[in-house]
């Protein structure tokens, strides 16, 4: 929401505090996942390599908070390798992410992965 109202800055210093402050707890993923989703938006590659680098372990999972899912970890990843130049990385966690949102038959999650397919011409 910052980033869409021009304040990059605030965005920036907002999606930084996840990482370091975030409690290891069951919010953790989720919180690094709206961060990373935030990181992939603004021009910090830096950032963009931080939440990448944290969230490689969890590639292979959809994240589960309470009721609410924020979708698989493979999604996000693929905005950052996007963000970060690594075509091969968004197109290995695109064709993942795809996998797992076909298994919990998740229409809104496939549409956003076939969306980043499209912008990075991957075929699934």
């Amino acid at each position: 929401m910052l980033a869409d109202a021009g304040d990059f800055a605030g965005a920036t210093a907002h999606a930084a505090i996840v990482l370091e402050t975030a409690v290891q707890d069951f919010t953790w993923l989720a919180a690094h996942l709206i961060g990373g989703r935030a990181a992939a938006r603004l021009d910090d590659r830096a950032l963009a390599r931080r939440f990448y680098e944290v969230l490689a372990p969890f590639a292979e999972l959809v994240c589960w908070q309470g009721t609410c899912s924020y979708g698989p970890v493979a999604t996000v990843l693929a905005m950052l390798a996007g963000r970060l130049g690594a075509a091969d990385a968004v197109a290995a966690h695109v064709r993942q992410a795809r996998v797992l949102a076909d298994s919990l038959g998740a229409p809104g999650y496939a549409a956003e992965i076939e969306s980043l397919a499209a912008g990075h011409v991957i075929d699934l």
